[in-house]
């Protein structure tokens, strides 16, 4: 009885469904899995879960937007290959799948990339239609897993622009070879990371006056956390390390918050995490520091 493997059929497919020009890439803890429902049965889109994993509460469980995709330079290996004594080739090991990602320059953003460099994170893909490369395994679908590490970015010559990288080496060949490509109703452009946020309290007579500062640059960003106006689960009280909702929320008109003084009795306050935000409205923001109250 002869040796016999099984084969696929060949027929080209109709619809030949492949990436475009890749545009974005969006990191996913290990353990991300797209299943179709969501921590409490209910149905879930992949659109959903990536925006819900974006948005999660804690760092260890959020998703990881990087910025947008400038050029593509192929790092891959490949394959191993072993030549007899009669010159005929086997390969005998597959080469690896990477590629290294430049994107605009951004010091503040580079120097928080760096945490990174090192790790093994799932690797989501969008191109520019916004269909998105997974892996597609028996317990759903996922980003592939890579270790990912980013440079900062090159003096500038007279005659080219050094820009700051970020390189991606997927781990496991057999992971690429169950990719899919699918289609999603988001845009590459408009899936952005969490932007850290300092929050400002002055003394105002019998009142507390709150804006809102990006970290990077100061820009008054008030105006974006405007949702959050008499919102008290989105806003946090600390204590001597007792965390608990302020009683009366601040609210906002003419680019500031206000609450009374005599309102608010706790050390320290702060906007609540991420989910909570994005379950008020408000998109892509998290403060990762309480401020205290004057």
């Amino acid at each position: 009885m002869g040796c016999y493997n099984s084969q696929e059929n060949t027929g080209e497919n109709r619809c030949k469904k492949e990436l475009s020009l890749l545009r974005r890439v969006v990191l996913t803890p290990p353990s991300a899995i797209f299943t179709g429902l969501d921590e409490l049965g209910a149905a879930q889109t992949f659109d959903e879960w990536l925006e819900s994993g974006i948005h999660a509460a804690l760092p260890a469980n959020r998703f990881y937007p990087m910025p947008t995709i400038e050029s593509v330079e192929d790092k891959s290996s490949d394959n191993v290959e072993a030549t007899t004594g009669y010159g005929t080739s086997y390969v005998i090991n597959e080469g690896s799948i990477a590629f290294t990602q430049t994107f605009l320059r951004d010091y503040c953003l580079s120097k928080k990339l760096l945490s990174f460099n090192g790790q093994e994170w799932r690797v989501i893909i969008f191109d520019n239609t916004n269909q998105a490369q997974v892996i597609t395994t028996s317990a759903g679908q996922m980003g592939e897993l890579a270790t990912i590490w980013a440079s900062q970015p090159r003096p500038n010559t007279e005659s080219e622009f050094g820009f700051p990288k970020i390189q991606y080496s997927f781990v496991n060949p057999n992971e690429h070879k169950n990719r899919e490509v699918i289609d999603t109703d988001l845009n590459y452009m408009d899936i952005k990371g969490l932007e850290n946020v300092v929050m400002n309290i002055a003394t105002v007579t019998t009142n507390l006056v709150i804006t809102f500062l990006t970290e990077c640059g100061n820009q008054d960003i008030t105006s974006e956390l405007a949702l959050l106006s008499g919102e008290t689960t989105a806003w946090l009280g600390d204590t001597a390390g007792v965390i608990a909702a302020l009683t009366t929320a601040p609210t906002y008109a003419s680019g500031k918050f206000t609450v009374t003084v005599a309102s608010v009795t706790q050390d320290k306050i702060s906007i609540a995490d991420p989910s909570i935000l994005y379950g008020l409205g408000v998109a892509n923001k998290e403060q990762p520091d309480y401020t205290t109250v004057p």
